[in-house]
């Protein structure tokens, strides 16, 4: 399970660091945080070639 579609817990997400992120949101899972974050590595490896197109 992930958060993908929660767009306040991917702010901070990017924002603060794993410890301070599942401390601001206790009722969510180290796995949960882990899972949304190798869904977000698949996606940047999946489209990098457009992420870094060169302009």
């Amino acid at each position: 399970m992930n958060f993908l579609t929660d767009g306040e817990k991917l702010v901070d997400f990017f924002a603060l660091s794993k410890i301070d992120f599942l401390y601001s949101y206790s009722y969510l899972t180290e796995a949960e945080y882990d899972d949304t974050f190798k869904c977000i590595m698949r996606f940047i490896e999946e489209n990098k070639s457009a992420i870094f197109e060169e302009v």
